[in-house]
């Protein structure tokens, strides 16, 4: 009896997913790699920064106005992913999160794809998931 107990489950799993999730393609989306994109905006000084998970520390970054600094990676299942980073540009500077499960949906462009844009700009921080419609969500101070 034992022996088909597995097979079974596996198949009514299937059933399920097909029935439900799948057809829903969210089953598929949680496991659709995010990208979170750094863009300055800002003249000369460099725009500098550090982005870091409980994880992961991408180190201390540049860039000059135009550049673009980007990662991927896959939320994890079970436990919530963030990401902050701390911006520093002239005698400002700013931190605050740039990825966890609440700004998730918002990166999710037409395409179906995550992509969380933050352009920085001397007068603050700007959101997009497309890099092309993009919405003030901090200032500097």
């Amino acid at each position: 009896m034992a022996r088909f107990f597995l097979p079974l489950a596996i198949i009514a799993f299937h059933f399920v997913c097909l029935q439900t999730l799948c057809e829903q393609q969210e089953l598929i989306h949680l496991y659709a790699p995010r990208m979170v994109h750094i863009v300055s905006n800002v003249p000369n000084p460099l725009l500098k920064f550090r982005c870091q998970s409980k994880d992961s520390d991408l180190g201390l970054r540049t860039l000059n106005d135009g550049q673009e600094f980007s990662w991927k990676f896959y939320p994890h299942i079970f436990f919530r992913t963030l990401f902050f980073c701390h911006f520093y540009w002239e005698t400002k500077d700013k931190s605050f999160v740039v990825y966890n499960q609440e700004i998730d949906g918002s990166c999710k462009n037409k395409k179906s794809e995550f992509n969380c844009y933050f352009r920085v700009s001397p007068d603050g921080f700007y959101f997009s998931n497309d890099n092309v419609n993009y919405k003030k969500i901090n200032d500097w101070a």
